[in-house]
């Protein structure tokens, strides 16, 4: 893996809903889903590598839709430690099959995935003790942006 990473990344809550009454992210957040599979069997998540601490977040809390004129993550921002991506990647549970990238945009160069590598080959047991660890690890930031 390239030794580029920063401390951590953030990841945009889409709907206060994904969010229990203590904040602590739904397990649903990170659901690697079917019909978001690529062509070469991976599902990809996106996230912000945290390169700027305070320049990062707000990019992020205040993004706005690519479709609509209305912000996309509504429910806030969460961050996750690299440890912890470490972790779960190096997991004997994980099959190693999870893992993480930087993909930079022209908009964002600190934009990356979270990605399971081979969606047809990960049971769907495997999958779901990703995405639980993965919310388990996720530490709410800040809430989304006033209307």
């Amino acid at each position: 893996m390239p030794t580029d990473y920063p401390e951590f990344c953030l990841k945009g809550v889409p709907s206060p809903d994904q969010l229990d009454d203590g904040n602590r992210v739904q397990p649903g957040l990170y659901a690697f889903l079917r019909q978001k599979m690529d062509n070469n069997g991976q599902v990809k998540q996106s996230v912000v590598w945290q390169d700027c601490q305070t320049e990062t977040i707000a990019r992020t809390r205040y993004q706005k839709h690519p479709d609509k004129n209305e912000y996309q993550f509504k429910g806030g921002v969460v961050r996750i430690l690299l440890r912890d991506l470490e972790w779960i990647r190096d997991a004997v549970i994980s099959g190693h099959k999870f893992t993480y990238e930087r993909e930079p945009l022209p908009n964002n160069t600190s934009h990356g995935n979270l990605i399971l590598l081979d969606f047809e080959q990960v049971p769907e047991r495997e999958r779901k003790w990703i995405e639980i660890t993965l919310a388990l690890r996720s530490v709410y930031i800040c809430p989304g942006p006033e209307e």
